[in-house]
């Protein structure tokens, strides 16, 4: 509820008042929206309001409530003058959340559970773990992030990580299962440029492996093993224009992203990734979400290819890690209703149909295959979302897909957050 009977000499203060934050530091909030910072007098929860940025008038009010409500830590504001000062009366979000995830066709299952807490220390900083089942494999990640490192705009970020699975690996005409295996250690530097708006540089170390599985390969021309210690740096930069309004989302994200893997016994390879997700509100209960993933890579005949046909990834329904390539091109489109409300607005359930198209460049190939009919991978399908207001993106996902052209191939998605 945001309370708008502030009279004119309300329009001329610029201070801020926190209250009923239980974990949420001032300082984060400052750093965080532009327009706020601490305040120079005593008071632990007063910060300043930039007059230049924000407007103290019915229209501004409601920009900085929805600034405020789009931090992930907040579900909640409401803004009342209360003497000389303006008021923010705070409800935080829920930011301690478990994850996990389940999905698979016939043959290829995996399930995932872990633990989340996005407002470490009441500064936004962000820690998360997971084990994850993956077609008989064990696997895990660990990860930390500050994203502001001494109060500066400069953040970091921690990683060590397990990925495990039975992946097909392509040759000429023939699938071969190969045990797969990448381990390693990473590290991120971030420096927000404005709100909501940063660069980042990082470095990992992995090693990754491959073992081939079943009977000898006759032919010769797939390897029992191959084993490589890599360096992975990369650079990108995310700009988030997003407002949450409930369970809806209204504006756009993009993320850039390039890469570069080197290792001692061959040519470096890059990895080049776009993905623009654009929301659009439709009437009073929908939501239409669209995502556009775009990348490039290193054309190099390998068929340990970068890119992945991926049921958690991109296609729902196709299954885990179906197919390769060194180029790829996905389109994910999704209308989502809401169903349900209860009466504190708690509790939502939306109704959600999708379509998935993507298509990829094999190892070594063309790029006209992007357009190639008989590459294209297109999944339809619908499921169900239900949502908490007590979390930011709280949401249990089902969606089961359905292969457009040969509906034998269908699978179902399990998971935590939207798709996208």
């Amino acid at each position: 509820m945001l309370l708008l009977g502030f009279s004119s000499s309300v329009y001329a203060q610029t201070v801020l008042h926190i209250e009923g934050a239980r974990r949420t530091q001032p300082a984060f909030l400052a750093r965080q929206l532009d327009a706020l910072s601490l305040s120079a007098s005593d008071a632990a929860t007063t910060l300043q309001i930039d007059t230049a940025q924000i407007r103290l008038d019915a229209a501004g009010l409601v920009q900085l409530r929805q600034q405020l409500v789009n931090l992930p830590q907040i579900r909640d504001v409401s803004l009342t003058q209360r003497g000389d000062s303006l008021v923010a009366i705070v409800q935080e979000a829920n930011s301690r959340m478990p994850l996990f995830g389940f999905g698979g066709v016939k043959g290829n299952v995996n399930a995932l559970v872990g633990f989340s807490d996005q407002h470490l220390l009441g500064l936004g900083q962000q820690l998360s773990g997971y084990y994850q089942y993956n077609q008989g494999r064990h696997n895990y990640s660990v990860t930390y992030r500050n994203p502001n490192l001494r109060g500066s705009r400069w953040g970091l970020g921690l990683e060590s990580r397990r990925y495990g699975a039975i992946e097909p690996v392509y040759f000429t005409d023939q699938a071969i299962d190969y045990d797969y295996l990448n381990q390693g250690v990473g590290a991120t530097v971030s420096y927000r440029l404005r709100q909501r708006e940063e660069v980042l540089v990082g470095v990992t170390a992995f090693r990754e492996t491959f073992e081939r599985l079943g009977a000898p390969d006759e032919a010769g021309i797939a390897p029992a093993s191959v084993a490589h210690n890599k360096l992975l740096f990369k650079v990108g930069y995310q700009r988030d224009r997003r407002d949450w309004i409930s369970e809806r989302v209204d504006g756009t994200y993009q993320e850039v992203l390039a890469e570069a893997v080197l290792n001692r016994t061959e040519d470096p390879f890059a990895i080049a990734f776009y993905a623009l997700s654009h929301y659009r509100l439709i009437g009073r209960r929908g939501n239409l979400a669209s995502r556009l993933r775009l990348g490039l890579s290193t054309n190099r005949n390998s068929p340990f290819a970068p890119f992945t046909l991926d049921s958690q990834l991109n296609i729902r329904g196709s299954g885990n890690r179906i197919d390769r390539g060194t180029a790829q091109l996905v389109w994910n489109l999704e209308y989502r209703h809401r169903v349900y409300a209860d009466r504190k607005g708690n509790l939502r359930a939306q109704v959600v149909a999708f379509s998935d198209f993507g298509s990829w460049r094999s190892p070594g190939g063309s790029l006209s295959e992007l357009a190639d009919r008989q590459v294209f991978q297109h999944f339809v399908g619908g499921g169900i979302r239900i949502n908490s207001a007590r979390a930011h993106n709280s949401v249990l996902r089902v969606d089961y897909g359905i292969d457009w052209r040969a509906p034998e191939r269908r699978g179902i998605v399990v998971g935590f957050g939207q798709y996208f």
